[in-house]
């Protein structure tokens, strides 16, 4: 599966989970781990009709399991990070001011990756009220690992260009 169909795939997904009743929503949100989410028969509705492909159904509990933290919108992760969450830091205090960034970079594994990233989805989102692109979150969240870690790192840590900023808003 490709970087970019899993993209499409974390879009429907989010689609559906927002179309789901606050009932459902809540026993998602209850569970705090993605074996917890496997076991729940909301879960796997949600991931049936939004027709999430055999190879990938098990794997997109991580990312269910972000989305009550922060809505749908355009930017990358990174990104949105950087300027809801941090926008006021100067980037000469970024690097020490990050802690909460640096732990989720840090993640070993998925479960430890994914409570971070909750985490810095509600901090965002508490602050700025504006959504993260949650096709590209997930398939970043699929696919984490060292190539993640690093474009994630640059996002944060450089500025943006103008042309960037467009693309993104």
């Amino acid at each position: 599966m490709t970087f970019e169909e899993l993209k499409d795939i974390a879009r429907t997904l989010r689609a559906h989970y927002d179309a789901l009743p606050p009932g459902a929503k809540a026993t998602l949100r209850r569970c705090t781990t993605a074996d917890e989410l496997r076991a729940e028969g909301v879960y796997w509705r949600l991931i049936d009709e939004a027709a999430v492909p055999a190879s990938a159904r098990s794997n997109m509990a991580h990312v269910v399991g972000c989305f009550d933290s922060a809505d749908a919108g355009r930017q990358p992760f990174a990104r949105w990070l950087r300027h809801a969450a941090y926008g006021e830091v100067k980037p000469n205090d970024l690097p020490a001011r990050s802690l909460r960034f640096r732990r989720l970079l840090a993640a070993s594994h998925g479960e430890e990756m994914a409570h971070h990233l909750r985490k810095l989805l509600r901090q965002g989102f508490q602050k700025s009220r504006t959504g993260v692109d949650w096709g590209e979150l997930g398939a970043d969240i699929f696919f984490f690992g060292d190539s993640v870690r690093r474009r994630w790192a640059e996002q944060f840590f450089t500025k943006t260009t103008n042309l960037e900023e467009s693309n993104h808003a």
